[in-house]
């Protein structure tokens, strides 16, 4: 079974690399050489700017593939409330696109979407409330969730919540990297408390998205870890479970940090179709930040 993995030098591709399942084989598809991706096994790479409709369509046609994943997108936010233009092929005319694709074919079909497709106000959140984001990043995701369903009935979604874990090499920092790297050169660091998540290691939502594309789950599923709380206790957890110097981290609100984009303060989900349907459940914080210090890269 090969799949085509777009995004795959990201944070998500990382964790559905590491969990590959006996009997499948991974094609990233990059725009660059594919040496982030070099020597991993069971991991080819595959030239292909997935906004590129010609390209993608040759690249289906060259390669026999059975499914497709699509973790590909512009994932600044801030970035993307400046030229919301400018990420709409990445972060909806690419979906849109495999998803017309991947049905006319046949192929098995799974779009990443995120947390911020919600406002915050009606937490925790199940896959069946409406979507009602309070930044462009989050209307574009929302749009293209809707669309991707209209040209493709049977994909799924995943919706993952704040994601973090060792990210590739060359790949951005996530919350949990940030406080790391802050802690161990001694530097400070401010971390809000009225933004509320249940964070979620990359390899969870490796497994659950293998499980999707294996038992073929259509429609949203939302993805998330089992602890509810907030940036600052995150960074204190990790000073604890990694040895740090929690005196480095300072508590503030959203306040402190003007930034472009709005950000909705509470995004929860409720996770019972990932532990019924897909049999993944929620690793509590501390349970996650263990198996991720277990497995830190040489």
């Amino acid at each position: 079974m090969r799949l085509l993995l777009t995004g795959a030098t990201g944070l998500l591709g990382a964790g559905v690399i590491a969990r590959l399942p006996d009997g499948w084989e991974v094609v990233g598809a990059q725009r660059g050489d594919g040496a982030a991706l070099a020597g991993l096994p069971g991991v080819s790479t595959a030239r292909c700017d997935v906004g590129d409709l010609d390209a993608v369509r040759r690249l289906l046609d060259a390669s026999r593939f059975d499914a497709v994943l699509h973790a590909a997108g512009e994932g600044r936010v801030d970035e993307v409330e400046r030229d919301p233009g400018a990420a709409r092929p990445s972060l909806v005319d690419a979906a849109v696109l495999l998803a017309h694709e991947t049905a006319a074919r046949g192929l098995r079909f799974v779009h990443v979407s995120t947390n911020a497709v919600f406002g915050g106000d009606r937490p925790p959140y199940d896959e069946g409330d409406e979507p009602d984001p309070v930044n462009a990043y989050g209307r574009l995701k929302a749009e293209a969730d809707r669309r991707v369903l209209a040209a493709n009935p049977e994909a799924g979604i995943l919706r993952p919540i704040l994601m973090f874990g060792w990210p590739p090499p060359g790949a951005r920092a996530n919350p949990v990297t940030m406080v790391l790297d802050a802690l161990r050169a001694g530097r400070p660091v401010r971390l809000v408390d009225d933004v509320r998540e249940n964070p979620v290691l990359n390899l969870q939502v490796g497994d659950a998205a293998w499980r999707m594309l294996a038992a073929r789950v259509r429609g949203v599923v939302h993805v998330a870890g089992g602890t509810r709380i907030d940036r600052y206790g995150l960074g204190l957890a990790v000073a604890e479970r990694f040895g740090l110097d929690a005196g480095l981290i300072e508590r503030v609100g959203s306040d402190a940090f003007p930034a472009l984009a709005p950000r909705p303060a509470e995004t929860t989900f409720r996770t019972a179709r990932m532990e019924d349907e897909l049999g993944v459940p929620p690793l509590l914080l501390d349970d996650a930040l263990d198996l991720m210090r277990s497995t830190a890269p040489a």
